[in-house]
């Protein structure tokens, strides 16, 4: 009777331990911003969520300006060519 006792322990302690690598491999993979390289120029930046574009200085590396473009969680449609930022507003 002992026998079915450690054979469903052996059973949860294995499957514990896969839910448990898992979780381990998969968190490193949570919520990961972008990365993005800036050298000297300046970069447009859209954000949907938000509705809003932001401007990022390369040479500085912080936020230039800020500029509300759109309702929050509307599609946004951007296009850079140099300095200059085109928006649009998606279709829903």
């Amino acid at each position: 009777m002992m026998v079915p006792a450690k054979r469903a322990w052996a059973l949860a302690l294995s499957v514990a331990t896969c839910v448990a690598g898992v979780v381990v491999a998969g968190a490193d993979k949570a919520n990961h911003a972008p990365s993005v390289r800036l050298h000297g120029g300046t970069a447009w930046l859209a954000s949907n969520k938000v509705g809003q574009m932001t401007l990022f200085d390369g040479a500085s590396a912080e936020v230039a300006a800020k500029v509300p473009v759109a309702p929050p969680r509307t599609p946004i449609l951007a296009a850079q060519l140099g300095p200059v930022s085109q928006v649009d507003q998606g279709l829903r």
